[in-house]
Parts: structure tokens; sequence; C-alpha cells
């Protein structure tokens, strides 16, 4: 329902990280897809504005999110294929993005993997945050 997008590389507001229920935080709930819906409409209206850039910043967010999706959803033992394959394929499509995306090594590495197997990476990731190699989110 907007009528106008606007882009700016000053910072307007900070994270709160400190509310473990938050969209960035905690274990994975179903109503968290609600974010896709709304970066779907997004996407949507920058494709509209023909603005590639906006474009590529809606994707690397939803990259980033999937990437934090899937690592709540390895904590919580979710296994649901219908919606963890769309997810998956959608970071296959845009892992150039992901890759070009400044990001810890092994954040990006955790993006690859996933890319290639979601039940391989949860054994690697939930062996890592066992041993306290990784933190879990």
């Amino acid at each position: 329902r907007i009528n106008k997008i606007v882009v700016c590389d000053s910072p307007l507001f900070y994270y709160n990280r400190q509310n473990g229920n938050s969209l960035s935080r905690g274990k994975f709930r179903i109503h968290m897809l609600d974010y896709f819906t709304v970066t779907d409409e997004f996407l949507e209206k920058a494709k509209e504005l023909k603005d590639p850039s906006l474009q590529r910043i809606i994707i690397r967010q939803r990259l980033a999110h999937i990437c934090g999706f899937f690592k709540r959803m390895m904590l919580s033992n979710f296994n649901d294929q219908n919606i963890l394959k769309p997810m998956q394929q959608e970071l296959r499509r845009n892992l150039w993005l992901l890759l070009l995306r400044p990001r810890p090594l092994l954040v990006t590495a955790f993006g690859i993997c996933c890319c290639i197997s979601f039940k391989l990476t949860k054994k690697l990731f939930l062996a890592m945050v066992k041993l306290h190699i990784y933190a879990p989110v």
C-alpha cells in the first residue's frame, strides 16, 4: 500500500537485540514466515520501479533472513520440506548475492552448505553449537 520508496545510506534506526522473541532472535515460529509476504510486496514494487539496486538490497536481506531462519529451524528441529525447499531454492538462485555480501566467512559457509544439503548442514551446525564453536543465532 506504499506509494513511495526511498533508499537512504544513513543509519536511521538500530536493532535492539535483547528481545529473545523478536524476528531476529529466538526459536523458529511459523508466523516468522510473514516476513516473506511483506518482502515479496517490496520486491514487486522495486521491479515496478525498475530499480535493480533496490531489488538486490531486498533480496540480500531475504537471504540473510533465510539463513537466520534455517539456524532457528535447526535448533527447533523443524523439518517441513514444503517450507524448507522453496527457501533453499531461493538461496541457490541468489547464491552469488550471498557470496558478495560482506559477512564473516563462517556465516557465508553456512549459507553455501544450506544450498547443498540442509540435513547435513544441520548435523554440522548442531555439533558446532554443542562444542561452542558457533553461536546459535
